[in-house]
């Protein structure tokens, strides 16, 4: 039995309406890509040009962070970090020595971010934290106080996330075209 291009999408009856969708969303995609793209430039060139300190204790916990990613990420592989270090042939310390630019990078970004957003006066409103627990509940398909309760009351890494967003967002809006 043939395809219809309903059966591959049920918003177009034609396959010119199909091709029309996918084009569409080809060409989104390239545009959010490119936006991403400008993002990550605009960050690091303000956290190039940053001067900050980068305490240990801050890449210690960061490492310590992405190393909990990294299992979670495996786990999802059917796999353990022994299992990893078997494979590998390398232990916990080798491990966060190989992660400990990235970890540096990370924690000079979000100094970075956290400086722009206190200099220019930035601020993240109850609003602000409520209108993003509303966008995440209705691409969840749950609802707010759902949501609340999964987060367990912690809307502060939230805040944070937002505060790094505004941040991002301060940066786009002030910069020359990159």
């Amino acid at each position: 039995m043939m395809s219809l291009p309903k059966d591959v999408d049920e918003e177009v009856e034609t396959l010119i309406e199909l091709k029309e969708k996918k084009k569409e969303e080809l060409q989104s995609q390239r545009e959010q890509d490119a936006e991403n793209q400008k993002r990550d430039t605009l960050i690091e060139k303000a956290s190039d040009n940053a001067e900050v300190t980068i305490p240990d204790a801050m890449v210690e916990t960061e490492l310590d962070r992405m190393l909990q990613e990294f299992e979670q990420r495996l786990q999802m592989q059917g796999m353990t970090l022994d299992m990893y270090y078997q494979f590998s042939g390398q232990d916990k310390d080798a491990l966060k020595e190989q992660m400990r630019e990235d970890a540096e990078k990370r924690v000079k970004t979000n100094l970075t971010l956290e400086a722009i957003f206190n200099a220019e006066n930035l601020e993240v409103t109850d609003e602000d934290v409520e209108e993003e627990l509303s966008n995440m509940a209705s691409m969840y398909g749950t609802d707010v106080d759902q949501l609340k309760q999964i987060l367990g009351g912690n809307a502060d890494a939230l805040k944070e996330d937002l505060k790094a967003r505004k941040s991002i967002e301060f940066l786009v809006e002030h910069s020359q075209t990159v």
